[in-house]
């Protein structure tokens, strides 16, 4: 065999190896691309399940203040009207839910955002139900988002969808991580490419490397979006949960309120009502049902955004101030409704307490 023969035998052989070394390299190459796309693929969807689960808690939360401020709390606001000049001293029954009793000016203040909250609804300037809903939980008010939907037009009014609702909130607001529509990254045009035939093998590699360092910290910072997208759904749940809880007793008290102090305009005529006019089982109620009002503002109250786009503080604070008294909300609000329930003086017809001894209003034995 000649030494051509043997050199070109040799050559071919070398060749052979540097293809498959070159191959290999593609392969690995291939395989980062792989890894960056279902890392690219995963993040992608994990974001949006944590966006449409914070989505729904925020809405479930904003109909539910909706609704307390549409049913519950108009209710108390309209029997409040015909005592709200009395002075009635705190009989709450059990005195740890004095601080919770709503003021005066909380009183004022709660008017207004009714006012604000039916004069949009009944206007269409919000445009959708949502759109409502999403202001009251993210922010615990109206008044901003009416300015937000100024400011965007006719984007509401003719539904364009949640994602603009909540647009429009993020813009207003600058809340700029948590509640914005739906971000993603732009993922490195090699992923969907794959490495290039035409490049050789080590830049293929470089190449794919690169695109995996890009994806993996863009991916990053969406996991800091995520976990706040799921901390803002807990918390939503949370207060929503607190507020369903405490509206089964305020609705309840709310409705007796409204239906006493119809009576007692009844037994006392035209005259101005003072506090002598209602019996102690009637102040009593009036005071239960003035906590819970005090308790279910603090809750519609309660943003659960910071203007930064992280869970508030105070959404917490008023969760746990207010969750541990929920068993004596129930036992106050029990004993109101049963106490409420009044007779007929048997002498003059007047309205007494089943646990009453003396008719307050003519002073004749009723219990012995």
């Amino acid at each position: 065999m000649s030494l051509l023969t043997i050199g070109m035998i040799i050559t071919g052989i070398i060749g052979v190896g540097a293809h498959l070394n070159a191959t290999d390299t593609n392969e690995k190459a291939g395989q980062i691309i792989k890894d960056a796309k279902d890392l690219y693929d995963d993040t992608q969807q994990s974001l949006k399940n944590a966006y449409y689960e914070m989505e729904q808690s925020l809405l479930n939360l904003g109909y539910k203040k909706s609704d307390v401020l549409e049913q519950s709390f108009k209710t108390f606001l309209d029997s409040y009207e015909r005592i709200k000049d009395v002075v009635v001293v705190q009989t709450v029954g059990v005195e740890e839910l004095s601080p919770f009793v709503i003021q005066p000016q909380e009183i004022t203040d709660m008017v207004k955002m009714e006012e604000t909250f039916f004069s949009s609804i009944g206007s269409g300037a919000l445009g959708a139900a949502a759109g409502v809903a999403l202001s009251l939980a993210a922010t615990g008010g109206l008044s901003i988002l009416t300015e937000g939907i100024m400011i965007a037009g006719d984007v509401l009014i003719y539904g364009a969808g949640l994602d603009a609702a909540l647009g429009i909130i993020g813009t207003t607001f600058s809340i700029s991580l948590s509640l914005t529509p739906l971000s993603v990254f732009i993922a490195p045009a090699i992923l969907f490419s794959g490495v290039s035939a035409d490049s050789k093998a080590d830049i293929n590699l470089e190449k794919a490397k690169v695109a995996y360092s890009e994806v993996k910290a863009e991916s990053d910072k969406l996991k800091i979006k995520e976990t706040i997208y799921k901390a803002v759904s807990e918390r939503a749940v949370m207060l929503n949960e607190l507020l369903v809880e405490l509206d089964m007793y305020f609705s309840k008290c709310a409705d007796l309120m409204q239906i006493t102090t119809k009576r007692i305009f009844e037994r006392i005529g035209d005259r101005p009502v003072t506090v002598e006019d209602i019996t102690q089982d009637e102040l009593n109620l009036i005071a239960v049902t003035r906590a819970l009002a005090g308790a279910v503002k603090s809750v519609i109250d309660t943003p659960i955004l910071t203007a930064d786009g992280n869970v508030s503080e105070e959404s917490l604070k008023t969760y746990n101030k207010t969750y541990p008294k929920l068993p004596s909300f129930k036992e106050a609000s029990t004993l109101a409704k049963k106490e409420i329930t009044l007779t007929k003086c048997p002498v003059c017809g007047g309205r007494v307490s089943p646990r009453a001894v003396e008719c307050p209003h003519c002073n004749a034995v009723v219990n012995k």
